[in-house]
């Protein structure tokens, strides 16, 4: 299993815009996947948002499919790809 990493910094401005989708779960609020640069965008009911990187566009339709957000997130990306804290 890859190990994610967590950074911040004003570099991070330089990261692409992402267009999310709001979703119906108890844990997502909204989605969105760049796929020229394989990142996953994961809005959280708290307000956070962390960006996945490496993501398979397999993986963005997997989660897009998933009759629960929250169970595909824990088991196919969580802890599972690079991450980086947005918001």
């Amino acid at each position: 299993m890859q190990r994610a990493w967590q950074t911040d910094g004003p570099w991070r401005a330089n990261f692409p815009e992402i267009a999310r989708r709001p979703v119906v779960s108890s844990v997502v609020r909204s989605i969105g996947y760049d796929d020229g640069h394989a990142l996953l965008e994961v809005e959280f009911v708290s307000g956070r948002v962390y960006r996945y990187h490496l993501v398979p566009r397999r993986t963005w339709s997997g989660l897009l499919g998933a009759a629960s957000k929250g169970r595909y997130f824990d088991a196919h990306i969580r802890e599972k790809f690079p991450t980086t804290r947005m918001l």
